[in-house]
């Protein structure tokens, strides 16, 4: 069992390591509670050797094992598989919605009547939450970010006062109220600066602070192997910490060590029980090192001693406080607004004016003094987030007309560097133009915010831009340090970290970039928000479409601000067949969207074009009229020209539509979909045909119609996308492939 040792921690700020007992686990009728995930807090003190610096996480990197006491926390969840293969597309009608699988991204079911709700105003998105105007500083990483969010954030904690930069041996950032220490296992520990053991002063702004009190450490339970080791120490933290002194003096110590942190912040799943939450408290304060005391000079005001901060009651103000601890470290390393009184008291010590302002590495006065410090930039404020949901870049024309229709495919190259160029040659071979690729979101920033892994995304943007085949990028899929819960391709708690993305994505790749590695030509912005396993598992409505437009207005303005030329596509909406909560009909959303005004801020319109059972040229009307082919004017290729009608009644005709996603499947072991299966030939005249009626009845508005798909190396029977392929995952054709080929040849797809 891994308990939360901050005794231990004072050898980081000691030379010399001084021992101490463990901190309580929970223990007895807790401990049979399971650990709740979110608390990412620090199990143990940390071993001084081989610890990961968070400036060069790795996606992957490792996370604690789940062994933490109920009570004091568990690590955060493994990072996801950065590419868990291709997302699921199109749905499968309505003999499949119960049976819906994960590989099914639009489970369907008969439409229920539903009456359409009225127009919602779209909801304003999240400031950025890691940073802090006040101080000019960000959290530093997604650990502290999340140990920040789960401890009371700057109201027990206080404002970041610094980057990150390592100390003795360990990446920590300092808060007004704390020091945050980044173990290697990537838990956060709270730095003892309570402790005068560790941070040796007790004059400052005049206040006279009690030092440790030995008698008291004498008091706490002294056997961490003890079955009732944590109760006996949350007794005494009752016992010894007061709200009302002796004279009758309400200080409110034990309410404010008990209310640092609200069940909510602890536990954002809601899914622990109430009495685990002082033991969350405890690792924010530690054991108690004093009595309440007053202050010998000025009676009005008390103190209380803890291993990890100072409360201080003013009885002329009646307010109890943290004394910014954080704070008064960083002015003594810096030399700036130090306290005369601590000033004094600092002199001839270690951390008095330690800090070299632009100085090279490690920007230490006396680095004997601090080893394996490196504190260069530590005081140096980062630019301020840009809040792109405040610019003004709306839709003005599109930077590119697609000739009416043009040719793409959905291809999977990523994570594939032996089939790439397999998979481009049969692009090639087609005389295909496009392809359109996933760049999920957290594979290229998964590690943590501002930390990019170009690495693949360059590779695939080159093999296809030396092949000579333009890209449509999606990106979607959320890193889980962008949500407090992580969900599944939910959005992230705070859009403007996906307008960050997109804007470094853009100012790598955009048609106008310089920076060498490849161009990108268009981008899509998040793929079938009408359904819910595709926002999270959130309910779709009218409201969930608003936050989607807001999705939609940040990338495009941190799109448009890295590269006024890039394509904006809006996600492809598919064809549902449903209309609750966990679907809505593509037209439906799509009115939804204009309701919110998400035509400023797209240059295309995405859509999904999936034929189910019905041929290319089958109408809606007629799909709708005869049951066996869905009964539901969705499940018609046509559908998109219902579609076309809502742009058009929106007063959005200039703008052509690109199909990211069309097909017919010939699946014969999915139930999902093998309702609207289609025979491998019917595949090849349909798809054929969908050209064809494209071009005669469609243009000039159509553009890009992308396949779905070029087969994936390792995809088996099993994978529904498999069926929809006009190859086999070795590459061999199927007759749609050959067909196809051919129609591009002969002329009869010119």
């Amino acid at each position: 069992m891994r308990g939360i040792t901050t005794w231990g921690m004072v050898a980081l700020l000691l030379l010399t390591a001084c021992a101490a007992p463990a901190a309580p686990a929970a223990s007895g009728p807790i401990a049979a509670v399971a650990v709740a995930p979110e608390l990412a807090s620090a199990a143990s003190a940390p071993a001084a050797a081989a610890a990961q610096d968070e400036s060069t996480p790795t996606a992957n990197a490792a996370e604690p094992a789940a062994d933490a006491a109920p009570g004091f926390g568990a690590p955060d969840p493994a990072t996801q598989e950065a590419d868990a293969g291709p997302a699921p597309e199109f749905g499968a009608g309505p003999a499949a919605a119960a049976g819906a699988t994960e590989n099914d991204s639009s489970a369907v079911a008969v439409p229920s009547a539903v009456a359409l709700p009225v127009s919602a105003p779209v909801a304003r998105p999240a400031a950025d939450a890691r940073y802090f105007a006040g101080t000019g500083y960000r959290v530093a990483n997604r650990y502290f970010f999340r140990y920040f969010q789960q401890h009371g954030g700057s109201r027990t904690l206080g404002q970041p006062i610094s980057n990150q930069f390592r100390y003795l041996g360990f990446p920590v950032q300092l808060y007004e109220n704390r020091m945050l220490l980044l173990q290697p296992d990537n838990t956060v520990f709270v730095v003892p600066l309570g402790n005068s053991d560790a941070f040796p002063f007790t004059t400052v702004n005049g206040m006279t602070i009690p030092a440790n009190d030995p008698s008291i450490a004498a008091m706490m339970p002294q056997d961490p192997n003890a079955p009732d080791y944590s109760q006996q120490t949350l007794a005494a933290v009752y016992q010894l910490v007061p709200d009302t002194m002796p004279d009758g003096t309400q200080v409110n110590f034990l309410t404010t060590y008990l209310n640092s942190v609200t069940y909510q912040e602890a536990f954002p799943a809601g899914d622990q029980p109430q009495e685990l939450l002082p033991y969350v408290a405890f690792q924010v304060w530690g054991r108690p090192l004093t009595n309440a005391v007053p202050d010998p000079n000025n009676p009005s005001m008390i103190y209380q001693r803890f291993e990890n901060g100072i409360m201080a009651y003013d009885g002329n103000a009646g307010t109890t406080t943290s004394l910014p601890l954080g704070s008064w470290l960083a002015s003594l390393l810096t030399g700036q607004n130090v306290p005369s009184d601590l000033a004094s008291a600092a002199q001839g010590g270690r951390f008095i004016n330690q800090y070299q302002a632009g100085a090279p590495a490690p920007a230490l006065a006396r680095p004997d003094e601090l080893p394996d410090s490196d504190l260069t930039n530590a005081f140096v404020p980062p630019p301020a987030p840009t809040d792109w949901s405040t610019l003004s870049a709306t839709f003005a024309g599109a930077p590119y007309q697609a000739p009416s229709p043009d040719y793409g495919v959905s291809v999977f190259l990523w994570g594939e560097p032996a089939a790439t160029g397999r998979l481009l040659n049969q692009v090639k071979d087609l005389n295909f133009h496009w392809i359109r690729q996933l760049f999920q979101w957290q594979a290229i920033e998964g590690a943590d915010k501002g930390q990019f892994d170009w690495s693949e995304a360059d590779r695939v943007v080159k093999a296809a831009n030396d092949a000579g085949v333009k890209i449509i990028a999606r990106l979607d899929f959320a890193p889980d340090w962008s949500q407090a819960v992580p969900v599944p391709n939910g959005p992230p708690d705070d859009l403007n970290d996906f307008g960050d993305f997109v804007n470094a994505f853009v100012s790598r790749y955009g048609p106008s970039s310089t920076q060498g590695v490849g161009r990108v030509d268009a981008i899509e912005v998040w793929n079938e928000p009408n359904l819910t396993r595709e926002w999270g598992n959130k309910p779709i409505n009218q409201d969930q479409a608003g936050q989607y437009v807001n999705m939609l207005k940040i990338a495009y303005e941190a799109a448009k601000a890295a590269d006024p030329q890039i394509t904006v596509i809006s996600a492809g909406l598919t064809p549902t067949g449903t209309n609750d909560d966990t679907a809505r009909p593509d037209d439906v959303y799509l009115q939804w969207l204009y309701d919110a005004g998400a035509g400023q801020y797209f240059d295309v319109l995405g859509a999904h074009g999936a034929g189910y059972k019905a041929p290319p040229d089958m109408s809606p009307d007629a799909v709708a009229a005869d049951p066996s082919y869905g009964g539901d004017p969705s499940f018609s290729f046509r559908r998109v020209e219902q579609l076309r009608d809502v742009m058009v009644k929106n007063g959005d005709s200039g703008k052509q539509v690109w199909l990211q996603e069309f097909g017919w499947t010939s699946d014969e072991v999915n139930p999902a979909y093998a309702w609207h299966r289609v025979t491998e030939q019917q595949k090849a005249d349909y798809i054929v045909g969908a050209y064809e009626w494209a071009r005669d009845h469609w243009s000039p508005w159509i553009g890009v119609m992308a396949l779905w798909n070029l087969a994936a190396p390792g995809w088996t029977q099993q994978n529904e996308e498999y069926w929809w392929s006009i190859t086999n995952p070795d590459g061999s054709p199927r007759p749609a492939y050959d067909a196809l080929k051919a129609a591009r040849q002969n002329g009869t797809l010119p």
